[in-house]
């Protein structure tokens, strides 16, 4: 079954890093928009159970560029067949996925490339007048309670932002194409950042039609 899917168009206001006795291995991100705010929840560390791997595109170039550029600021939710803004890491010529690296398992709380460059890129965000940010993932929807890092009303965000296929059972039942995640920033009069993340235990091997394993 594939995920709900969005791409939330933002300016970048706040970071969040957890700290040491935090298991949750995110960096929550503020985003703010003219219809409110939203969290993204971005995974930055592996955890016991699979490893986390990552690329970075400092000059990032491709046809989606000129496609989310022409997004109203907020979410927007892309048709299923609406291949111009949906990322796919198997079918859209983004990256080389050989180039994907696996971050280090280091202890929660502590510092990791990843982690640093991301940081890094974003606060540039925070500091640049006209940067936006691009979130590429599983939207949650406005709940009954305030956002539990952030503290706005309602809470809401985007997750999921990384390769959304060619994962095995129990996580097979959220592979689907064309709605792999991930992170554009874009600059005024400077290239695109973007960020890829996905895990060791998902494959590049998939069927076209349902994402899975193939």
């Amino acid at each position: 079954m594939a995920i709900r899917y969005g791409v939330l168009r933002g300016r970048v206001a706040k970071l969040l890093h957890h700290s040491a006795d935090d298991r949750a291995p995110h960096v929550e991100v503020l985003v703010q928009t003219p219809g409110g705010p939203w969290r993204l929840a971005v995974n930055v560390r592996s955890d016991d159970e699979t490893n986390l791997l990552f690329h970075l595109e400092t000059d990032f170039r491709h046809p989606i560029l000129d496609a989310i550029d022409a997004l109203p600021v907020g979410l927007t939710t892309p048709a299923r067949d609406d291949h111009t803004v949906r990322m796919d890491y198997v079918r859209g010529s983004l990256f080389d996925t050989s180039a994907m690296r696996q971050v280090a398992a280091t202890a929660v709380g502590d510092p990791n490339e990843l982690d640093d460059r991301l940081s890094e890129v974003l606060e540039r965000a925070m500091r640049t007048d006209g940067a936006e940010v691009f979130a590429f993932g599983n939207p949650w929807p406005p709940e009954h309670r305030p956002d539990q890092y952030f503290h706005f009303t309602p809470g809401r965000g985007v997750h999921d932002l990384h390769m959304n296929q060619g994962s095995p059972p129990p996580h097979d039942r959220d592979d689907g194409v064309w709605q792999d995640g991930g992170l554009i920033v874009r600059f005024p009069g400077a290239p695109a950042v973007a960020f890829f993340f996905a895990f060791q235990t998902q494959t590049f091997t998939t069927d076209d039609t349902t994402g899975v394993p193939a």
